[in-house]
C-alpha cells in the first residue's frame, strides 16, 4: 500500500467503534493516515484513519495518557476496514496552520509552546517518548498547546514494510540520535521541541532549503554536524534556552522538568546591569558547548564511518585470501597450509608465502600531510626462500584498503617501495626483502610525494577484488614456484609506469 493514495473515507459514512461515529469532511492528511470530521451526535470530533500494516499492531497507536496533562486524548479507537481508527477531540488548529495564517507575536508564541509541551513532557519522564514533535502535531484545544500523534512514530518504526521507514521520523525536526538510529530518549523530544522553538523565533527552522535529490542525507549532515545559526527575533534569554535543546550531546539537554521550571522564572528575572551581563556570559558558555557537543557528534560520525569501513575491508580481505590459498592449494596439493594467529602461511619446498592478517591504521599514523588519500586498514603479502642460489632472500609488499584512486572510494590495493641508492639490502633493514612493504607513516608518505627520499615506490597501486584476482595470483604463483626452488632473484626492472602516477588524484 502507498500512504501517499490512502482512499478518502465517504462523507457520512458511519464507522462503528465503541460508539458510533459519522465521518464528516477530510481535515487533514499525511503519510501516515487521513484526519476527517467525525461526530457521534454530541461531541464533534475528528478521526484519524490510519491503515494496517504489517509488523505493527493498534496497541503502539493507542497510548494511555489520560493522567499526562497537555495531551490531546483518545475518545474512542477501534478497526474499521484496512486501517485502524483513533478518536480525538476537534481542535481549533495545529500549530503548523496558525504560523502559517496568523500574525503572532513570537516572543510569547514561543513561551507558550515550550511551556505546554515542556510540562507534557516532563510529566512522561521518560515513560513514553513522543519521537515525532513537530508543529503538524501540537494543536491547540481548551487553550492550551497540546500533543497529538503518540504512538505513530512507533507505528511505522515497527512495520516492516520498506515504504514506511521514511515516515519514522521527521527530518527536520529529528535529533541526532535518531539520525544514528539510537534509542529515542526524553532528550529527543526536547531537541524537536527545540527546533520548533526556533522555528517560531527565527519564522523557519535552523536547517532548511534541503538538496532535492537527496533531502535525507541533508538533514542528517546538518542535524550530525552544523552548528545552529543564532536564534533572532526574540531576547537573549529565551534564544539561548533553545539553542541549549538544540546541543548535539542528548545528556547535554535540559530535561524537560528543567526547561519548564527555568521558563517559569523568566518573568521574575531582573534586568539589571549586572544581571544582563551574567545573562551575556550565559550565552557564551552555552555558545562554547554547543561547538563542543557539534565537534564531539562529528568525531562520533566518523569514528563509525571508520568502523563500518574496516569491517567491510575485513570482509573482503577474507574473501581474498580464501581465493587465493584456494586457488594455490588447488594447483599443488604439496602446499603445506599453517593457520597462525596473525596469519596464513603457504609452504613448498624453499619457499614460505605468508599472508598477514589486517590491522586497523590510526589517522595519527599515517595522515600527517594533507595531500595524501586515506588509508582505514593494511595487511602484508611477503615470500622468503631458503638457500637461495643468489643469497637473494625474498620480496614483500603492502596491501592497503585505501581510497588511492578515487575519493571516498575504497579497496584494496597492492603496492611495494624499495631504497633509491641500492637495489640490494638484507631483510634485516628493509623489513621483507626488495621490493618490501611498509605501514603508512612518514617514510612511506614521503616515499609517494613528489619530493626526494631514500625510497621510493616500487610497484604501481594495483586494485584487487574478490573475483578478479588473476593477474595477481598468477604473478605470485610464478615468485611462489621460483622460491620453492630456490631461484627467485632481484627484480631486474620495475613496472614501466610511475607507480606514484597510479594513485595521484588530481
Amino acid at each position: 500500500m502507498d500512504f501517499g493514495a490512502i482512499e478518502e473515507m465517504r462523507r457520512d459514512q458511519v464507522v462503528q467503534l465503541s460508539r458510533e461515529w459519522r465521518i464528516g469532511e477530510e481535515i487533514d492528511k499525511g503519510g501516515f493516515g487521513r484526519v476527517h470530521e467525525a461526530t457521534d451526535g454530541q461531541i464533534e470530533a475528528a478521526a484519524k484513519f490510519v491503515p494496517k500494516a504489517p509488523g505493527a499492531d493498534r496497541d503502539l497507536l493507542a497510548e494511555e495518557l489520560s493522567d499526562v496533562p497537555n495531551v490531546v486524548p483518545i475518545l474512542d479507537s477501534g478497526e474499521f476496514e484496512d486501517n485502524y481508527v483513533i478518536v480525538m477531540p476537534r481542535a481549533e488548529c495545529s500549530l503548523r496552520d496558525f504560523m502559517a495564517s496568523t500574525d503572532f507575536d513570537r516572543e510569547k508564541l514561543v513561551i507558550e509552546v515550550l511551556q505546554n509541551i515542556s510540562e507534557c513532557l516532563a510529566a512522561l519522564d521518560e515513560q513514553v517518548v513522543h519521537r515525532d514533535i513537530k508543529p503538524g502535531n501540537i494543536l491547540w484545544l481548551d487553550d492550551r498547546w497540546c500533543l497529538t500523534d503518540f504512538g505513530i512514530a512507533r507505528y511505522a518504526e515497527a512495520t516492516t514494510a520498506p515504504y514506511t521507514r521514511k515516515y519514522a521520523m521527521s527530518p527536520p525536526y529529528a535529533s541526532p540520535e535518531r539520525w544514528r538510529s539510537e534509542r529515542a530518549t526524553n532528550a529527543s523530544d526536547v531537541y524537536s521541541l527545540g527546533i520548533v522553538a526556533y522555528e517560531i523565533a527565527a519564522g523557519h527552522p535552523p536547517f532548511n532549503d534541503p538538496d532535492p535529490v537527496d533531502p535525507s542525507g541533508y538533514y542528517r549532515e546538518q542535524h550530525l554536524h552544523a552548528p545552529i545559526p543564532p536564534v533572532e527575533h526574540v531576547p537573549q534569554r529565551i534564544g539561548a534556552l533553545i539553542e541549549e535543546c538544540l546541543y548535539k550531546a542528548a545528556d547535554a539537554r535540559p530535561s524537560a522538568a528543567n526547561l519548564l521550571a527555568r521558563l517559569d522564572r523568566l518573568p521574575q528575572q531582573p534586568s539589571s546591569p549586572g544581571f544582563k551581563a551574567l545573562q551575556e556570559a550565559h550565552h557564551s558558555e552555552v555558545t562554547r558547548r554547543a561547538e563542543v557537543a557539534r565537534q564531539d557528534s562529528e568525531r562520533m560520525t566518523e569514528a563509525e564511518r571508520r568502523q563500518q569501513l574496516a569491517k567491510s575491508a575485513e570482509m573482503a580481505y577474507d574473501r581474498i585470501i580464501d581465493e587465493i590459498v584456494t586457488t594455490f592449494t588447488g594447483s599443488a596439493s604439496a602446499i603445506e597450509l599453517e593457520h597462525m594467529p596473525r596469519a596464513k602461511i603457504l609452504r613448498l619446498g624453499k619457499a614460505e608465502l605468508v599472508l598477514s592478517v589486517p590491522q586497523a591504521v590510526s589517522d595519527a599514523a599515517w595522515n600527517w600531510q594533507d595531500s595524501l588519500f586515506d588509508v582505514m586498514t593494511v595487511a602484508t603479502i611477503w615470500l622468503e626462500q631458503s638457500d637461495g642460489l643468489n643469497d637473494y632472500e625474498g620480496r614483500s609488499h603492502s596491501l592497503w584498503y585505501c581510497d588511492a584512486q578515487e575519493n571516498m572510494e575504497y579497496a584494496w590495493f597492492e603496492t611495494a617501495f624499495m631504497r633509491m641508492f641500492s637495489n640490494r639490502r638484507p631483510i634485516s633493514q628493509v623489513g621483507h626483502g626488495d621490493p618490501f612493504a611498509l605501514e603508512p607513516g612518514e617514510r612511506a608518505a614521503l616515499a609517494l610525494s613528489p619530493g626526494i627520499s631514500g625510497i621510493q615506490a616500487a610497484w604501481p597501486f594495483n586494485r584487487m577484488a574478490p573475483g578478479d584476482l588473476d593477474e595477481f595470483a598468477d604473478r605470485w604463483a610464478n615468485w611462489f614456484a621460483q622460491a620453492s626452488e630456490g631461484r627467485l632473484s632481484h627484480p631486474s626492472s620495475m613496472p614501466e609506469r610511475d607507480p606514484r602516477g597510479s594513485w595521484r588524484r588530481g
